[in-house]
């Protein structure tokens, strides 16, 4: 093994900036990114491996062809430690809490059999040893494989699910691993009813003091020469308690499905078919989660959760489907390869970060350029106190496929809700349907091309409000408002005289002030229309508005 020197680059502001531009390319996020550590190279493929307890640091690996790096980033400092080493195929790895040891999962080849093996590299020594993996139950030729590799944050035991096969694995076996003494300890899934296939591990949590175990596991089953796995129970256990259990069937799920454990182990939210629960250990008690910017129902599986200790904080990765039915549009450039003397650009549809306060019901997402894009980001993890969210994202060159990996650690914050071009569509009075606005958003030809935000007047508020006088006839009334934060005011205007179809003459019309009007906008899909009319025949009030249509590619949250 050859190491390298330690690099104390101190070039944070350089990289600070060089972060900030891409990230927020000209445009606004809701919560602007505290960046705390980058890494700024041409790197290849790039595998997170978490942060230490007291958040001093951060680590991953990176795969470039023939070699791998080890990457200790300092989050105060804004200095790397880097490391080469000499392996084969890592898959996974993960960071010990006391950042004295990173754990990887390596595939190697011998002869006709391939297997996954566990290497532990120690900082202090610069020494790589091999953990010793425990015997299984039942033996098999078949791969070995080795998923989700992770450390318990308060006892240092490094965790993953174990089992014999390749793309479908056996996995039976859940293990606990004292790296100070190469000891395993094996878990097995508790005995539950399946009417057809076998039960195996898909996703487990350990509470930070390890006292705790929340774990799904699904249904393997083979149809014709493929496997197949469907979701089936999920199980919380006190781990030094055989008695203490919850057990939630999940086998008529046919959804994806992820589970995530609070650091203090007394509360879990995990996917049951189209909706997301709470379930608290204390009540015994699931309520189902709005998220309030993600699909609603939930046609697609999440991809990654995660809690804070105290399971008030929720962090959720997945489509980018919204409860309006608006979709993120715009895609972003993912890589450039060069092929003779052709570029070839790949695109895709990054997927949302959702952050979510569930005392407060409070939700925002964080990797969020505008109303219409988001960025690529890879969850890493939310941190205990849930106040910030670790991420991973990349910047691309445009010369030879130049790929930058970046770490940032994002602040979350709530930004109380802004009313924008996004609201364009009818709302109606749910209660007394017959009555409703038509809102428009077009920009102000006489605005200042400069601006760069909407509440600076980039674009203008048209409603239409169509209603009925008091004797029941149809009545309409034009707005042109001005945006303030969650709101749009403006003067209504009733406009009469001349005639219907080619009796229409504009010099017969007569406009004049009907009163004014505000509408206070509490998120994307309900707001309040308060009149005060200044025409007599008219009083004061107010009206509940729905959602009841949107405008394609503006993403609404």
């Amino acid at each position: 093994m050859k190491t390298f020197n330690v690099m104390a680059e101190r070039h944070q502001w350089r990289l600070i900036i060089s972060v900030l531009l891409f990230v927020l390319s000209g445009t606004v996020l809701n919560a602007q990114p505290e960046v705390k550590s980058v890494s700024y190279t041409n790197q290849y493929n790039m595998v997170p491996a978490g942060y230490t307890a007291d958040e001093e640091y951060m680590a991953y690996l990176v795969r470039y062809p023939r070699s791998v790096q080890i990457v200790k980033a300092d989050l105060n400092g804004y200095t790397d430690q880097k490391y080469s080493l000499d392996a084969a195929e890592i898959r996974q790895a993960a960071l010990s809490p006391d950042g004295d040891h990173i754990a990887w999962v390596e595939t190697t080849y011998l002869g006709p059999a391939q297997d996954d093996r566990i290497f532990l590299f120690e900082f202090a020594t610069e020494i790589t040893t091999e953990l010793t993996l425990p015997e299984l139950p039942e033996p098999a030729d078949d791969k070995l494989t080795i998923r989700h590799l992770k450390f318990i944050k308060g006892t240092g035991e490094l965790t993953y699910m174990l089992g014999p096969g390749a793309q479908y694995p056996d996995l039976k076996q859940l293990v606990r691993h004292n790296i100070s003494n190469d000891n395993a300890q094996l878990i097995a899934i508790e005995e539950l009813p399946v009417n057809f296939g076998k039960l195996v591990f898909n996703e487990y949590e350990f509470s930070d003091d390890g006292n705790t175990l929340l774990y799904h596991a699904g249904v393997l089953y083979s149809a014709t020469d493929c496997c197949y796995r469907k979701p089936g129970y999920l199980v919380w256990q006190d781990t030094g308690s055989a008695q203490s259990k919850v057990v939630i069937d999940l086998t008529e799920n046919n959804q994806g499905f992820k589970v995530a454990l609070s650091g203090d182990g007394k509360t879990f939210v995990y996917q049951n078919n189209q909706s997301l629960y709470q379930y608290s250990v204390n009540t015994g008690a699931s309520d189902i989660i709005e998220l309030n910017g993600l699909a609603a129902p939930l046609s697609d599986h999440i991809k990654w959760m995660d809690l804070s200790f105290n399971g008030n904080m929720l962090a959720v990765q997945g489509n980018g489907k919204f409860t309006d039915g608006n979709v993120f549009e715009q895609h972003k450039q993912l890589t450039e390869l060069r092929f003779g003397t052709q570029f070839i650009n790949f695109t895709y549809r990054p997927d949302v970060i959702l952050a979510k306060n569930l005392q407060t019901g409070e939700s925002t997402v964080l990797n969020k350029f505008n109303e219409v894009q988001l960025y690529p980001a890879v969850p890493i993890a939310l941190n205990s106190t849930g106040d910030s969210l670790y991420y991973a994202t990349k910047q691309l060159g445009t010369v030879h496929s130049f790929v930058t990996h970046l770490l940032v650690k994002h602040a979350i914050e709530f930004i109380p809700f802004q009313a924008d071009e996004a609201i364009t569509g009818a709302w109606f009075d749910a209660q007394n349907p017959g009555q409703g606005l038509f809102i428009s958003v077009a920009p102000n030809p006489n605005q200042n091309p400069n601006f760069s935000s909407i509440s600076e007047g980039q674009a203008v508020p048209i409603i239409s409000w169509y209603t009925v006088d008091n004797q029941g006839n149809p009545y309409w009334l034009l707005v042109e408002g001005t945006f303030a934060g969650s709101s749009i005011a403006g003067e209504a205007y009733l406009v009469t005289g001349s005639q219907f179809g080619a009796n229409y003459q504009t010099t017969d019309t007569e406009t004049t002030v009907w009163g004014e009007v505000t509408i206070n906008f509490a998120d994307c899909q309900s707001a309040t229309l308060n009149y005060e009319p200044v025409l007599e025949g008219f009083e004061a009030g107010q009206m509940a508005l729905n959602r009841l249509t949107t405008q394609s590619g503006l993403g609404c949250l």
